[in-house]
């Protein structure tokens, strides 16, 4: 019952946040909004709806532990498995902008993360903080884009288009399916915590977000195939960034959540892997496999340090 619960708010998950993202983009095209536009906006962090989605529900459910740990994991994941994994099918191009101001914003996010949970609650404040640094943040991306002239290659491409009432369906139940497959997919990891005894935070960093990470896995690694490492690269990143001030801005401001379960060390493998990754792609600007390796090899230890103190 557990996995089935967990693999069906996945599906969900994954499903929803496609059709979400794909009839979004098309209906802001058709308002006259501009394929840039809806390309850093909603396309840039509709991988991350299904973050934002189960995180909400937790906060909802009082599962804080697992809300909290799904951003601080997520991020892991993203950093480490994700990267280190793309790194090792091809080596990663990094775009010197991304360098200038899109990892230092990572990694100044990351360092702020770790002094607001440690403080053992990420409140109202400190989640209007969060925000405003995202609409700051989003603002320069589409300032610098249309200073640049560039148009994101991440617009999804449509062979017919279908009626404006088909695609506002299909935008509601891309909704409805996130939703419902958060509250699936949150149950199943609470329940999973109890069966194996183990802290709903670990759960948090670990099923959870993975499992909402698999969006920008598969995102990724289709880009780094399509010989596209840029775009791979600032998928993760933008992710991350998005996590930390998105969804943590966002889940705090609705109802502020406890981060008591969130170890120090949780927070610092998180943090340590953001400053890391910038002397990897300062050298010759992109991430060679043998960066790869290492990524993959810290994540592994990260797995290793979970379950010994789980005793899993």
């Amino acid at each position: 019952m557990i996995a089935l619960l967990l693999i069906a708010g996945f599906a969900l998950l994954w499903f929803g946040a496609g059709l979400l993202v794909q009839n979004a983009v098309s209906l802001a095209l058709r308002a006259g909004v501009s394929p840039l536009i809806a390309g850093l906006t909603i396309v840039s962090f509709g991988t991350s709806a299904p973050e934002l989605t189960v995180s909400l529900e937790a906060a909802f459910s009082k599962l804080d532990d697992i809300a909290a740990g799904n951003i601080v994991g997520s991020n892991i994941v993203n950093t480490a498995l994700i990267l280190g994994v793309c790194a090792m099918i091809r080596p990663l191009t990094v775009d010197s902008d991304l360098l200038r101001i899109d990892i230092p914003v990572m990694a100044i996010l990351s360092i702020l993360a770790v002094v607001l949970f440690h403080n053992g609650v990420l409140s109202r404040i400190d989640g209007l903080i969060l925000l405003l640094i995202l609409l700051i943040y989003t603002g320069l991306l589409i300032y610098r884009a249309k200073k640049q002239n560039e148009v994101p290659n991440i617009i999804p491409q449509k062979t017919k288009q279908k009626p404006v009432w088909a695609e506002i369906i299909l935008l509601i139940a891309g909704f409805a399916m996130l939703i419902y497959g958060s509250q699936l997919f949150v149950n199943g990891a609470y329940e999973l915590a109890i069966l194996l005894n183990i802290p709903e935070a670990v759960i948090g960093v670990t099923v959870v977000a993975i499992g909402t990470s698999l969006p920008e896995l598969s995102a990724s690694v289709m880009a780094v195939i399509r010989k596209n490492g840029d775009l791979a690269v600032g998928n993760v990143i933008g992710s991350n960034i998005f996590n930390l001030a998105g969804i943590g801005g966002a889940v705090s401001i609705i109802n502020p959540i406890s981060t008591a379960g969130i170890g120090l060390t949780d927070m610092l493998f998180m943090a340590g892997l953001a400053l890391l990754v910038i002397p990897f792609m300062w050298t010759g600007f992109r991430v060679a496999r043998r960066e790869g390796i290492v990524l993959l090899i810290i994540f592994a230890a990260y797995a290793v340090y979970l379950s010994r103190i789980t005793g899993v």
